[in-house]
């Protein structure tokens, strides 16, 4: 659920609207988030007060003015006040979230207690920042960053050996030289080998499963674009779909 104080920092201007326009927006998020059929007077100074917002002398005539304007844009019952259909629609069209992005934004809020390490944890937050504020391209790479640093973190806690071993194997069709070093630490990962070669060198080891490696694969070269200089637009649902696809597949189900 969307807090308030996040989707009123979206919105640069607010603080110079009009109280008829701040009270319509915190019926609207009343309505949409906390799931208020009707709302009060007190409710929307509550709303103020949360966002530290001067509220007016008194909200009721606000509300009284939107319920007698021509056409309406409340509608007062014996339950209270309710936004009328086609200011719900502004409202949700302007400032709403789809389904996806709150499941998404919620999936990044709920990780820091599923994932113990402080780097992860940086990542993790400048990840839903970006997405936050709808810098797509860098909620993608700042997502791979956290996985791909998920997925050394496991191989040296848990799979160092494993990868060890497989690594020569692997060496002489990856590059020319006669031996491959062993990892020891994060940095040994990047001294010598790409990221795709990490990926496919876990995947020949069996330390992680063909859907882990399928989904890492299949993000790669999506990271690469948003990585590099080019025109090519990254969108929300790409960027929903890339950080669903990530954090559902391998980082929760990689267990450190």
């Amino acid at each position: 659920m969307a807090n308030l104080r996040d989707l009123i920092d979206r919105i640069s201007e607010f603080s110079k609207w009009n109280h008829a326009e701040k009270i319509k927006f915190f019926a609207w998020y009343l309505h949409t988030y906390l799931k208020r059929e009707r709302v009060t007077g007190t409710e929307i100074g509550h709303c103020y007060d949360e966002v530290n917002e001067e509220r007016p002398t008194s909200v009721s005539p606000f509300m009284v003015a939107l319920e007698k304007k021509n056409p309406k844009e409340m509608i007062r019952d014996s339950g209270g006040y309710r936004l009328v259909k086609s200011v719900r629609d502004q409202f949700d069209s302007t400032y709403g979230q789809r389904g996806t992005t709150v499941v998404v934004e919620r999936l990044l809020a709920e990780l820091p207690g599923k994932i113990p390490d402080r780097a992860e944890s940086d990542f993790l937050k400048e990840a839903l920042i970006c997405f936050h504020n709808a810098a797509f391209r860098a909620s993608i790479v700042m997502t791979w960053n956290l996985t791909f640093f998920h997925l050394c973190a496991y191989v040296l806690t848990k799979k160092l050996a494993d990868f060890n071993a497989e690594y020569p194997r692997r060496f002489a069709g990856l590059h020319k030289k006669a031996k491959a070093p062993i990892i020891v630490n994060y940095a040994d990962f990047a001294s010598d080998l790409k990221e795709s070669e990490v990926v496919e060198i876990c995947r020949s080891a069996n330390i992680i499963t063909k859907e882990q490696f399928n989904a890492l694969d299949r993000q790669i070269g999506r990271r690469n674009s948003a990585a590099h200089p080019s025109t090519t637009v990254i969108t929300v649902l790409q960027a929903e779909e890339f950080i669903h696809d990530l954090v559902t597949n391998v980082v929760l189900t990689i267990q450190l």
